[in-house]
């Protein structure tokens, strides 16, 4: 009976790990596929952002260019 208990344990442990190793490899997997496409979202939204500020800036009569004297904020990095 002893040696049943100790089987069960054992099995339980293993059990434990095998969720455990099942849980790592589903979140690095999550991450692999997220991280780009986070990316590349903030680069997008980034580059849209971007055409937005020289769309307003020249509508409203404005020469905006990177480091400008007249407006060094109109694309400070």
């Amino acid at each position: 009976m002893i040696k049943l208990s100790a089987n069960r344990k054992t099995k339980t442990t293993l059990h434990r790990v095998a969720s455990m190793l099942e849980y790592a490899l589903l979140v690095a997997l999550i991450a692999l596929i997220a991280i780009p496409s986070i990316r590349m979202f903030g680069a997008t939204l980034d580059a849209s952002l971007v055409q937005t500020t020289f769309e307003v800036a020249a509508a409203g009569g404005i020469h905006c260019e990177r480091g400008s004297s007249i407006y060094p904020s109109c694309l400070a990095d």
